[in-house]
């Protein structure tokens, strides 16, 4: 699901209050995809979770490097507070190898599917920022 779908209010929320919770190595932040039912093979809501792609610029060199955010802390109780009901939180691996969090609950009286993943996405760009500053 490469599909970037704007996010309504209650995933907003749902995202904002999941990010309160993470703390990283340094100054980062994360970048949010929603897929609504119709586009999930689970006919629920989808909401994806990686780490933002940044630009650094070496001083001396001026060469520009591509990097993201290191995950330090995940507050559990942060993410958990942002759901109605939580039925199953997994730390695991997906099958193409990256760390993930999956959360399984309700939010806003809809059921959802939250995966929060370690790297940035596979197809992220950098400055992919809207037009309230936010990564999405």
């Amino acid at each position: 699901m490469n599909n970037i779908t704007q996010m309504p209010d209650w995933i907003e929320s749902l995202f904002e209050t999941i990010v309160s919770g993470i703390e990283f190595k340094g100054a980062a932040s994360m970048e949010g995809r929603y897929s609504t039912p119709e586009e999930t093979s689970w006919g629920i809501d989808l909401l994806e979770m990686a780490p933002a792609l940044i630009e650094i610029i070496d001083r001396e060199s001026g060469k520009e490097e591509q990097c993201y955010g290191l995950i330090h802390n995940f507050d559990l109780m942060t993410a958990q507070s942002a759901f109605d009901e939580v039925v199953a939180m997994v730390f695991g691996i997906d099958n193409d190898g990256r760390y993930l969090i999956t959360i399984e609950g309700k939010a806003d009286k809809r059921e959802i599917v939250v995966l929060i993943y370690t790297d940035p996405f596979e197809d992220a760009e950098v400055g992919a920022i809207n037009e309230n500053g936010k990564f999405h």
